[in-house]
């Protein structure tokens, strides 16, 4: 029901509100699930009697992987020539 809400045709206000209204419920999805990891993140560096140097190395080192794998993948698309 609600990906019909979507689909409808709308006028260009309205549908600039449903955009609106839906990216504020995923920027709230985003936020408090950002919430529950941290909490999550908190009680693990607890239960583990970790210093929190570990986790914020940890925690980087994470996202430079990531951002690494990323470069690493951007390059291996191919690139078109747009002539």
């Amino acid at each position: 029901m609600s990906g019909r809400r979507l689909i409808v045709p709308l006028s260009s206000h309205q549908s600039y509100e449903r955009v609106h209204e839906t990216w504020l419920v995923y920027i709230a999805i985003l936020v408090v699930s950002a919430g529950f990891m941290a909490y999550g993140l908190w009680k693990l560096v607890h239960e583990l009697h970790l210093g929190y140097v570990h986790v914020v190395t940890g925690v980087l080192s994470f996202a430079s992987s990531v951002l690494r794998d990323t470069l690493v993948e951007c390059d291996a698309i191919p690139r078109t020539s747009s002539s």
